[in-house]
């Protein structure tokens, strides 16, 4: 996010050798993005959502507000309905043209130097474990790279330094309920965090390689009038406004892959089993809408529960 130049840190000066390339806006058409987004995600008005989390983050790239945050957009969809090209063609363009992978360091690795030289952290399938303790540490991650201004840099073999990157995190995953438990818990202080969406397969996407490099190039040819369009003629609706105005737009978690989380969640499980064990609705349960005991007591009548 940085201009070239002399960049000064905590740890001392920092050499900024290349910068963002931003799209000049043009007044203009753009059809191909918008049939492309809005059917993307054509489900409970997300659109307003996109183009208003993409509007804050180009707004505040071109003003130099590096310290502006914006929630972590994640959608979930169908495989090659079009989430992917979203990322990759549409908002790394509009944030500079540069995108690198933070798998590795969401996972654990500490070296986390290539980050530092891009805005959009473009994470495809964040985490290959579904286990609690994983789900956790991508949720910490979240909350990191979103909320913290400064950030440690740690390239291989050099020295850490403090750094105040602008970064803006995208992660898409396939909708299989397995991919959906790599999410974290959506916590009271992680909820606020994440733009949770569900795309649905554009009408327009192309098959072929031909025709999805001529559809990459229509892209890129609307990307100044789709740019004029954000910066300077839409406006974001007061209804999804930030209320406390830190993000721009408030977060939103699409109701259909809430439901599949909290379903799919060990809290949700347990509920279930302690349900049918204690309140079975077939008469046989000894008690009515109450039971009283020790959490050891009701692990044990769960343990012993033939059913």
């Amino acid at each position: 996010g940085h201009r070239t130049g002399i960049l000064k840190s905590a740890d001392g000066d920092i050499l900024v050798t290349s910068e963002p390339k931003l799209i000049d806006p043009v007044k203009g058409e753009w059809p191909t993005i918008r049939e492309f987004l809005e059917s993307l995600f054509s489900e409970y008005n997300q659109i307003d959502y996109v183009y208003s989390w993409l509007k804050c983050s180009v707004q505040a790239l071109r003003d130099g507000r590096l310290s502006a945050p914006a929630q972590a957009l994640v959608i979930v969809g169908e495989s090659s309905d079009g989430k992917s090209c979203f990322q990759y063609a549409i908002v790394t363009d509009l944030l500079g043209g540069r995108h690198a992978p933070p798998n590795r360091y969401i996972n654990g690795n500490e070296f986390n130097g290539a980050l530092t030289e891009a805005e959009h952290l473009l994470c495809e399938d964040p985490v290959p474990r579904t286990d609690m303790r994983s789900r956790l540490h991508l949720g910490s991650k979240v909350k990191e790279i979103v909320a913290n201004e400064t950030q440690s840099s740690h390239s291989k073999g050099k020295q850490e330094v403090k750094v105040n990157p602008f970064w803006r995190l995208t992660i898409t995953m396939n909708s299989e309920t397995e991919n959906l438990m790599l999410l974290p818990p959506m916590s009271s202080d992680l909820e606020n965090k994440i733009i949770l969406l569900k795309s649905t397969r554009a009408t327009n996407l192309p098959d072929g390689d031909e025709g999805k490099a001529e559809f990459g190039r229509m892209i890129k040819s609307e990307l100044p009038a789709f740019a004029h369009f954000l910066l300077n003629e839409y406006e974001i609706p007061e209804s999804i406004k930030c209320p406390k105005g830190r993000y721009g737009v408030t977060h939103f978690h699409h109701p259909e892959l809430i439901a599949h989380l909290h379903e799919s969640s060990p809290e949700s499980r347990l509920d279930i089993i302690i349900q049918s064990v204690l309140f079975s609705k077939d008469g046989a349960s000894p008690y009515d809408d109450k039971w009283t005991g020790k959490a050891i007591d009701l692990e044990r009548k769960l343990r012993d529960s033939p059913t």
